[in-house]
């Protein structure tokens, strides 16, 4: 088994980074670097690889800002696509181009820091990573290994002479993102202007460029962006940008000070690590990252390959019904059909729906389908791709649609198995370097294959899972 632990920088990860080390287990270290860490955090991770292994950093090059700028939103404690995008996708891209025969022969876990109190947490963790294959298992060492408190975290932690990370000895919960989040509460933020006032002005000066160039690319005068951080006053919500809340915070230390008197830090195990009490009980937030995002298989095209894929689907014309794949498909009863790749007219759906076939279109870009719900989500008797793999950039984007047919194919849990009818078109291939033998070696690997005998030197198979 394959352990690969989502290496945070924190006192989670780096313990079950030791107890990897110390139980022999094969793992490897990811770090998802959002570019705005701590600098102490890159010490804490370096001592850590002294006494387990190398870890392997990832980083999309962009900081949370960044992020913000080019998806024109701003991430708050609902909905941050910071963490969708620095964190979730460079695991999943790197598990996907890294890891793919063990994730099939479901002989790769995904380790992360959770302790017996988030169990729910970890449940809808391991849902939503097993979205990209069944077989993909999460667990946390922690609870595995009967670490419940963090009073052990951190004995483990010193029993390796390393020091805990300066966030911690601050009274951080976290060690991410140099003490900002935008799922964080007003507690974080008055500790992070406090302790790191040129951290805060970072932020602050971040968050008004950022809201400016929205305003810009929206052409309006304003973002009509309330802000992240929520505050109650006399029973009303009110929502600020960190500059209303430094601004805000200046004047009303008192309300600070006096909510000061409630709150109760989780933390207290080493009181003297602790150089500020916190602004309330239920207010500090923050870190969701790799647990409450949804996992997707992201594929990585240009706009001008998209473009090109996009302007490669059939115009719908009938001599496309003699198209291998539509041909095979008709062959069956009237039964409820995916049709993969339909292009833009969707003209095999048209053709099938004349035949009694019950057919659902899926495509992406200029050419996607409105539907009700997710496609991929639904479960089918038969899947047709026609077309589709000759027209992607690379092999690893091939390894991830046939990973995405496969996950489709999963949700059946009927007797009868989805069919996949696939084909390694030839009169557009944008893929030189994989020959039809290499083609069908890959889909091998994901499932049991039947090559039908075509007059055609189109290869054509027709598939179903694994037992």
């Amino acid at each position: 088994m394959k352990y690969l632990i989502a290496f945070s920088g924190g006192l989670s990860s780096a313990v079950s980074a030791l107890i990897a080390k110390e139980n022999n287990l094969d793992y490897d270290l990811l770090f998802a670097d959002t570019l705005i860490e701590h600098p102490d955090l890159y010490r804490f991770n370096k001592d850590i690889e002294a006494v387990t292994k190398p870890i392997i950093t990832l980083t999309d090059g962009r900081t949370p800002w960044g992020v913000y700028e080019d998806v024109s939103y701003i991430g708050n404690s609902r909905t941050a696509p910071c963490s969708k995008i620095l964190k979730t996708k460079q695991l999943t891209d790197y598990i996907l181009a890294n890891y793919l025969d063990e994730l099939i022969d479901g002989k790769l876990t995904l380790c992360l820091g959770m302790n017996l109190d988030e169990e729910e947490r970890l449940n809808r963790a391991k849902k939503t990573w097993q979205s990209i294959a069944e077989e993909m298992k999460v667990t946390s060492l922690l609870i595995d290994y009967k670490y419940h408190t963090r009073k052990q975290l951190l004995d483990k932690i010193e029993s390796y002479n390393i020091r805990i990370p300066e966030l911690y000895t601050k009274g951080y919960p976290h060690n991410n993102c140099g003490g900002f989040c935008v799922r964080a509460g007003q507690a974080q933020f008055y500790k992070l202007m406090k302790d790191y006032p040129e951290i805060y002005e970072y932020h602050e000066n971040e968050m008004e460029r950022v809201k400016a160039a929205i305003a810009k690319k929206s052409k309006t005068k304003d973002s009509n962006y309330e802000g992240f951080i929520n505050i109650r006053l006399n029973k009303q919500l009110h929502r600020m940008s960190l500059k209303q809340f430094r601004e805000w915070a200046v004047h009303n230390e008192h309300i600070i000070l006096e909510k000061m008197k409630h709150y109760k830090n989780d933390f207290d195990v080493k009181p003297n690590l602790i150089s500020l009490k916190l602004v309330d009980e239920f207010d500090m937030g923050g870190c969701g990252c790799t647990v409450d995002d949804k996992v997707s298989i992201d594929f990585n095209y240009t706009e001008d390959h998209l473009a090109k894929m996009n302007k490669s689907s059939n115009t719908g014309n009938s001599a496309y019904k003699n198209n291998l794949v539509y041909k095979e498909t008709v062959k069956f009863p009237p039964c409820k059909v995916l049709d993969f790749g339909a292009g833009k007219k969707a003209t095999y759906t048209h053709y099938l729906r004349e035949e009694g076939f019950t057919v659902t279109p899926y495509d992406i870009g200029v050419n996607t389908h409105s539907t009700s719900n997710n496609p991929l989500e639904d479960s089918y008797d038969i899947i047709m791709c026609s077309n589709v793999v000759n027209v992607q950039p690379s092999i690893v984007e091939v390894n991830k649609l046939l990973l995405q047919l496969r996950r489709v194919m999963q949700n059946k849990t009927t007797d009868n198995k989805t069919i996949l009818i696939i084909n390694y078109g030839r009169s557009v291939r944008y893929l030189n370097d994989m020959t039809p033998f290499q083609f069908e070696s890959l889909l091998q690997r994901y499932f049991t294959i039947e090559k039908l005998p075509t007059v055609s030197s189109t290869p054509l198979y027709k598939c179903i899972l694994k037992d």
